[in-house]
């Protein structure tokens, strides 16, 4: 990984030196009601490990672990409340329905990214980055793109699709059937890696999918759809599926090696990962962290209430029937949750993840001085939580908010489609007046207008409105998954008496 520059030493940090003047304990107090037994099927702690991590405050080390209590998603791919998505090869892309069958961080879905409009630009594309804008409102830095990152966003958007969101009804139906079937199977108990298959000859790249396989001869009269699943199964090769360390019939990966960038990063072990990592600084650091600890969140969540089912997604394309006649031409828009969550008492919710890095660099070393969860989420969170709403046709949302040794607050968001409308017409006239015609659009381009104005002040009320639905005060791994309970990979940086790990 390219190295960053390193972040500037916060003030608080240059004062001292010693964890111990740091008062960790004082500054970061939980309340008192650090668990909301109120909240639907709140679990007890009898089927999970509680991590406590709080006594690491203060601790300090020259290698921060950005996989530091981290569950891997291999692992929670094995639980049985998880619903996981199958190995590319196995799944069937063909029109926007199929691209929520794709695995987030894989060669594929980056490549599904090219000419659609997503959450990674959303905020860009509402002008949320200019200047002009009233950052302070909605919780955003000074320093967040400024116009570069509209122009960012439009060119993006501007890029020749890899594949068409389009297709005839038919072969989109059979698509569905296809992957329904190849996530069912995924999921069940008898699934193993003879599932995917390499083809005779043995290359590499004639592998036949366990969708496809059934269809692997072309006959004279073959769809469209069969000839397209012909040609992935001999240029998508698969992720291999071990048959040991199985529970309940579903892989349980225990390798050394980190998979932070997506099924289809190079891999790294962790220890390399995060020395490359130190030496980019804190902000290399601060950036990684929240990759590397999603499926950790998406644990605590499926642990702390007791009967839910967490389910894995990929791309959800927004479905143009199903938008209002006055919005316009729009581009592609999509959206990829971190995970969807259904509880016990049928009730589901689109989750979204938000972790806040642990360390802050100081001279020589970084120290573990974390902070609380936020008493209320940002406001320029609230366009990613809504479009995600809208994408997977769903009426609330999870915004999990992570602290590090403080717990994670839970915020529900409820739909806004009022809100919805106003930022895809924004995004519609976007698209007309500068994507489609390739021009750029200026600075502070309708920001100053009533419009944009009250865009900004329903983003601010929509996020002043959110509840806490459940406060998780710890960590929580299913019971039998392993993890790296040291926040340091070198920690030969003296350490108080009090920074010891429980």
């Amino acid at each position: 990984m390219k190295p960053q520059s390193s972040m500037p030493i916060p003030r608080i940090l240059l004062t001292t030196t010693e964890p111990d003047a740091l008062k960790q304990e004082a500054l970061h107090r939980f309340p008192a009601e650090s668990r909301d037994e109120t909240s639907p099927s709140s679990s007890s702690s009898d089927s999970k490990f509680l991590l406590h991590s709080r006594n690491a405050a203060g601790a300090r080390g020259r290698v921060p672990n950005v996989f530091w209590r981290a569950v891997r998603l291999d692992d929670l791919r094995a639980q049985r409340n998880f619903v996981a998505l199958p190995n590319e090869a196995e799944i069937a892309l063909c029109g926007r329905a199929s691209f929520a069958y794709v695995r987030q961080g894989t060669e594929t879905w980056d490549s599904l990214h090219a000419g659609r409009l997503t959450t990674g630009i959303l905020n860009a594309a509402l002008g949320f980055n200019e200047d002009g804008v009233n950052k302070r409102a909605l919780g955003i830095g000074k320093h967040s793109g400024g116009h570069r990152a509209i122009l960012n966003a439009c060119a993006r958007v501007a890029r020749p699709r890899w594949l068409d969101d389009d297709v005839e009804a038919g072969e989109a139906a059979e698509a569905e059937r296809r992957n329904a079937r190849a996530l069912k199977k995924f999921n069940s108990d008898d699934y193993s890696s003879d599932d995917v298959e390499r083809s005779e000859d043995g290359d590499e790249n004639s592998i036949v999918s366990g969708a496809a396989r059934e269809d692997s001869v072309l006959s004279a009269d073959a769809s469209a759809l069969d000839v397209l699943l012909a040609s992935m199964s001999m240029s998508m090769p698969p992720k291999r599926h071990s048959k040991k360390n199985r529970k309940g019939g579903k892989k349980k990966a225990r390798g050394k090696k980190n998979r932070t960038g997506g099924d289809d990063a190079r891999m790294l072990t962790d220890s390399q990962y995060c020395r490359a990592l130190a030496r980019g600084g804190e902000q290399s650091i601060r950036m990684a962290w929240g990759s590397a600890q999603e499926a950790s969140t998406l644990s605590s969540l499926m642990c702390h209430f007791e009967g839910s089912i967490v389910h894995e997604v990929g791309l959800c394309m927004l479905d143009p029937i199903l938008l209002p006649e006055d919005i316009g031409p729009l581009p592609p828009v999509g959206a990829s949750p971190d995970g969807m969550i259904t509880l016990s008492n049928g009730e589901r919710f689109v989750i979204e993840v938000k972790n806040s890095s642990p360390f802050r660099e100081m001279p020589g070393a970084f120290v573990v001085f974390d902070r609380e969860p936020y008493d209320a989420p940002p406001p320029y969170h609230m366009p990613q939580v809504q479009l995600e709403m809208a994408a997977t046709n769903t009426h609330s949302a999870f915004l999990a908010m992570q602290s590090a040794t403080r717990g994670i607050r839970v915020f529900l968001v409820q739909r806004d489609d009022a809100f919805i409308a106003a930022m895809l017409r924004r995004i519609s006239r976007l698209y007309t007046t500068f994507i489609l015609t390739g021009k750029d659009p200026p600075m502070n381009w309708e920001v100053h207008s009533s419009e944009h104005k009250k865009l900004v002040a329903e983003a601010v009320r929509i996020a002043r409105s959110a509840s806490v639905f459940a406060l998780i005060p710890e960590s929580l791994v299913p019971e039998g998954v392993e993890v790296d309970q040291q926040p340091f990979i070198d920690c030969s940086v003296a350490k108080s008496k009090n920074d010891s790990i429980s």
